[in-house]
């Protein structure tokens, strides 16, 4: 899954003026795509089974899948994201992307990016 944003569109200035990223998937069956931006605090996780604590959520998207094929998920500043991101010359987030089959286990990938002005 291409989870962290790329190009001129994955600039701060541009996501805050759109209010959002569109991450194109290709869905290899019927089921769900999430796609989470976090401001995870420095000796924190993402939160999990083991891990609860509270890191920011920046941006976030679902696209429910019918079949197989390709799709576009919006992923849109929260409140507080877009404050934080209008506050930021440089950040580093973590974005979780999971994939959930319809009645199947889901499949998660998290991955570090980081955004500038630049």
């Amino acid at each position: 899954m291409a989870v962290p944003p790329s190009g001129r569109a994955a600039r701060i200035t541009s996501i805050l003026h759109a209010g959002a990223y569109t991450v194109a998937l290709g869905a290899p069956e019927g089921g769900t795509a999430t796609i989470s931006w976090f401001q995870v605090p420095p000796g924190a996780h993402v939160a999990t089974k083991k891990h609860k604590p509270r890191p920011l959520l920046v941006a976030s998207g679902v696209l429910r899948f019918a079949a197989a094929g390709p799709g576009k998920v919006k992923v849109r500043l929260t409140t507080a994201g877009r404050k934080l991101l209008k506050h930021s010359r440089r950040i580093t987030l973590t974005a979780k992307a999971s994939f959930t089959p319809s009645g199947q286990p889901t499949v998660s990938t998290t991955k570090r990016f980081t955004l500038g002005h630049g």
